[in-house]
């Protein structure tokens, strides 16, 4: 078998959007394709119309249980709803992560720069010192702490 070295073309780097929209944006507008308000989507899950404007909000989660509820009401299968709702949460997760981490430059200092270079050169790390937080995001999943 004959190989060949992977060239600059053959490298994958992972995309991570900036946004994920809220649950509640897909939510609204399926209402909005249903013909259907928010007060009449209560009455049909039983919920109050408070708690489905605060779901469309991004104030409230949309729970497993909502997701059935939706599912009856709206027709879209429930894992859809949980799906949205669970890239939603970790999309946010990492964001914050990521923001906690930029407090955190110091640590940075402590990982030799050739050897942030071989991590880059290696394709572990692909973030660069302008983004300290996705810097220490990579380096801290390369080292698995």
């Amino acid at each position: 078998m004959n190989q060949t070295a992977p060239t600059k073309a053959d490298e994958w780097y992972p995309w991570q959007p900036a946004e994920i929209p809220l649950p509640g944006d897909t939510l609204r507008d399926t209402l909005d394709a249903l013909d259907m308000t928010q007060a009449e989507l209560a009455q049909r899950t039983g919920l109050s119309g408070k708690h489905v404007n605060q779901i469309i909000k991004g104030q409230s989660a949309l729970t497993h249980e909502t997701a059935i509820a939706l599912e009856r009401a709206t027709g879209v299968p429930a894992r859809f709803w949980n799906a949205l709702e669970a890239q939603y949460r970790d999309h946010r997760a990492r964001s914050d992560e990521k923001v906690g981490l930029t407090a955190r430059t110091d640590w940075l200092d402590a990982i030799p720069a050739p050897a942030i270079k071989t991590l880059r050169k290696l394709g572990h790390v692909t973030a660069t010192a302008r983004d300290p937080g996705a810097l220490l995001q990579q380096l801290l999943a390369f080292f698995g702490v």
